[in-house]
């Protein structure tokens, strides 16, 4: 949805303009996926015990601490890269 937003319109010379602009606006947000979905593997597999228990008792909230990742608007202002402008988000 970004990069199509991104492209739409663009003429040939602006096309490598859209896509550093795409990369900007992602890159922040992959590496904080990826960190968390390492940090998930290691949690989701601790033998019984103390941790365990604590980490299923934080699983009834995993709603709310997901929700930056379900709850994302990729066109949404705080997705918009700095210098991208209204037309980046097709506004």
């Amino acid at each position: 949805v970004l990069l199509a937003s991104l492209l739409a319109g663009a003429r040939a010379d602006e096309v490598p303009g859209a896509l550093a602009r795409y990369e900007a606006a992602r890159r922040p947000r992959t590496r904080r996926v990826q960190r968390w979905s390492r940090l998930a593997a290691d949690w989701m597999h601790l033998p019984d015990g103390p941790q365990a228990e604590r980490r299923d008792a934080r699983m009834q909230r995993a709603d709310a601490d997901l929700e930056w990742i379900h709850g994302h608007d990729v066109l949404g202002p705080q997705a918009a890269p700095a210098g991208a402008g209204t037309a980046a988000r097709g506004t």
